[in-house]
């Protein structure tokens, strides 16, 4: 039996947002929360996600938190209890 290891990384590419969307849902609502702060993964790529969903039809939002880096928050946990109570109504 061989064993094959890949790194995750080999994978995927650079950044979420980079490769257009294949096939998105446009019948699902998107809510994307990001830091303003966040060194991992800057806020411009979900303000380009965001984007680029829509221009495919997805109906995304975005929620910048200001002052936030790479973690969550009450202020976004706040945001996506609301956005979900409004995709399901």
């Amino acid at each position: 039996m061989k064993l094959f290891i890949f790194k995750l990384r080999d994978f995927l590419p650079q950044r979420l947002a980079s490769p257009a969307p294949l096939a998105p849902s446009i019948r699902t609502p998107l809510l994307l929360v990001h830091g303003e702060g966040d060194a991992i993964m800057p806020p411009a790529e979900s303000v380009r996600a965001a984007e680029q969903l829509t221009a495919a039809g997805v109906r995304a939002s975005i929620s910048i938190e200001p002052r936030l880096g790479h973690q969550v928050s009450t202020a976004g946990l706040a945001d996506a209890a609301s956005f979900i109570n409004y995709a399901l109504a």
